[in-house]
Formats: structure tokens, C-alpha cells, sequence
């Protein structure tokens, strides 16, 4: 769950979910910034200008979570041009 931190991912409430947090979230989805995230679910923080040492951060537990997208960028893992090939030239 590591590639999960230090990214803001939008998380999809289960029907758990949403019968445990009603009152907590206004909708069944909702964007947060994840400071850590393990086996047992996701430390949160919501304010994501306010992220530092002293933000408050929360636990959303994966028993509520139905889905959790991220957008990833591969432009990273593309070369930027074509490398010329090493091998033998027939003269």
C-alpha cells in the first residue's frame, strides 16, 4: 500500500462505510491526502494546504472503502528520446 503515500487519492465509501461515517462524509466519495497506509487502512489528512507536522491525520480503515483511485503519471518512466542502438555495423 506504500505507492498509495504522500499522494491525494479519492476514495469510494462500502455500504459499511457509509452506515459507520454518515454524518462524518456528506457524500459516498471524497479526496484526501495519504500520509501512511498499511494492512489495517489509510492515515488521512483532509486539509491538504495544512499538510505538515502538525495536521491532524486520520484513520479510514479498509473494512470502509469500496474502491480508491489514484492518477499515476508514466511520463517518468519514458525516455525522454531514442537511444542508438550498440551493436555491430556491416561496412
Amino acid at each position: 500500500m506504500k505507492w498509495l503515500q504522500n499522494n491525494i487519492v479519492v476514495f469510494r465509501l462500502s455500504a459499511a462505510g457509509k452506515q459507520e461515517l454518515q454524518g462524518v462524509f456528506e457524500d459516498s466519495s471524497f479526496s484526501a491526502f495519504v500520509v501512511d497506509a498499511d494492512e489495517t487502512g489509510a492515515w488521512l489528512v483532509f486539509d491538504v494546504a495544512a499538510r505538515s507536522e502538525t495536521a491532524p491525520s486520520f484513520l479510514l480503515k479498509w473494512d470502509y472503502v469500496a474502491t480508491a483511485s489514484i492518477e499515476v503519471s508514466l511520463k517518468g518512466d519514458e525516455p525522454e528520446s531514442p537511444r542508438k542502438q550498440i551493436g555491430f555495423q556491416n561496412r
